[in-house]
């Protein structure tokens, strides 16, 4: 089983730059979804740093904050 981290990092490279979706539409995707449950039912257990080092890495922070910015 991948970590945590990872199965998370694959959302968020899979959704790309979600900068264009308007905030009403966000959670119709359902990679937005499953990532904002997947991250919100484990956030205890999510080393935060190493996924936003990951993520800066790969170019998507904005993807990163806005999905962290969603309240469910």
């Amino acid at each position: 089983m991948a970590p945590l981290e990872y199965v998370l990092l694959g959302k968020i490279m899979y959704m790309g730059k979600i900068d264009d979706i308007p905030d009403s539409e966000l959670l119709e995707y359902q990679d937005i979804f499953d990532f904002l449950t997947i991250f919100h039912l484990n956030k205890n257990k999510i080393n935060m740093k190493f996924l936003s080092k990951k993520v800066e890495e790969i170019g998507l922070n904005s993807t990163f904050k806005r999905l962290l910015a969603i309240k469910m």
